[in-house]
């Protein structure tokens, strides 16, 4: 199973797919379409560019984007896999990049199953 979860309210362990902010390190899967009132776009806007983004780094068929989604696969069909990321709104059904991530890893895993 692969969740997703808020990085500032979830208590267990996860692997961060976020931007770098401070001194905690940011992933090759870190959303670079950036939410305002910082960044130039609104969360459906982020949301979809990074879906189009990810979909580029898979069918390139190489980089390190790839290898990390590849990596959390093999991850969650060994255990649990939880995604962290701040912008994930633990009360709310609202859109983080991290779904993307989860959908994708989860088309992987089927694709294989075929």
């Amino acid at each position: 199973m692969i969740s997703v979860e808020n990085l500032k309210r979830y208590q267990g362990e996860g692997v961060y797919v976020g931007r770098k902010v401070g001194k905690l390190e940011g992933s090759v899967l870190g959303n670079p379409f950036k939410l305002k009132p910082r960044g130039c776009y609104d969360r459906d806007e982020s949301v979809a560019l990074y879906r189009r983004w990810l979909w580029k780094q898979i069918q390139n068929h190489e980089g390190k984007a790839l290898a990390e989604i590849h990596r959390l696969k093999e991850k969650a069909i060994r255990c649990d896999l939880v995604l962290l990321c701040w912008c994930k709104h633990p009360d709310e059904e609202i859109a983080c990049h991290a779904d993307v991530i989860k959908s994708c890893i989860e088309w992987l895993i089927k694709q294989e199953e075929e």
